[in-house]
């Protein structure tokens, strides 16, 4: 993911994992906090010196089926599609509106497994200058929105930039509120 865009944005960063992105926000002087669903690598989060909200974030609160992947980034609370990768295990996990969560934040990075559209419908996002998600071109999991459907919730926004990742068919979208572009 390209973190640069968020260089002076508080972030609220969802999908933590392991902490990629850790040594660049740090460098940036970011000031970030992970959500992240997953307690074990919330526990990381944490013992990496880092701000987490142990939730997971979706349209709707309560709690929820969180399907642990055997390829552990590819974790998520829809199901995956066994070409993407097989379950390793479930848990169940606490799920949050992104307008629970967002208060004081102006920047979003959005790193959870096929649930950016739902992550994104549950919030305000005008409070937000900079929103980078992932999208793909074909669903992963079962209910993930495509890319289009994404762009469909991103009125006031503009795409500044799109990262395609090696396996081709996922971005990484950059959003930039319309009104903080200059020049």
């Amino acid at each position: 993911m390209k973190d640069y865009h968020l260089k002076g944005c508080r972030v609220l960063h969802i999908g933590g994992h392991k902490g990629q992105e850790i040594k660049h926000y740090r460098k940036m002087g970011v000031d970030f906090t992970y959500v992240e669903a997953d307690p074990k690598y919330a526990r990381i989060l944490r013992k990496k010196g880092c701000d987490v909200i142990e939730c997971a974030v979706t349209s709707k609160r309560g709690e929820r089926v969180f399907y642990l992947g055997e390829k552990t980034q590819r974790s998520s609370l829809k199901k995956p599609h066994k070409s993407v990768t097989g379950i390793k295990d479930k848990i169940v996990v606490e799920c949050k509106r992104l307008e629970d969560i967002q208060d004081g934040y102006d920047g979003l990075s959005i790193d959870a497994q096929g649930e950016s559209y739902d992550i994104l419908s549950s919030g305000d996002l005008s409070k937000f200058r900079v929103i980078i998600c992932e999208a793909s071109d074909k669903p992963r999991y079962e209910g993930e929105k495509d890319k289009q459907q994404i762009h469909s919730l991103m009125d006031g926004f503009t795409i500044v930039d799109e990262y395609r990742h090696k396996n081709g068919d996922i971005y990484d979208v950059v959003y930039r509120r319309s009104d903080t572009i200059t020049g």
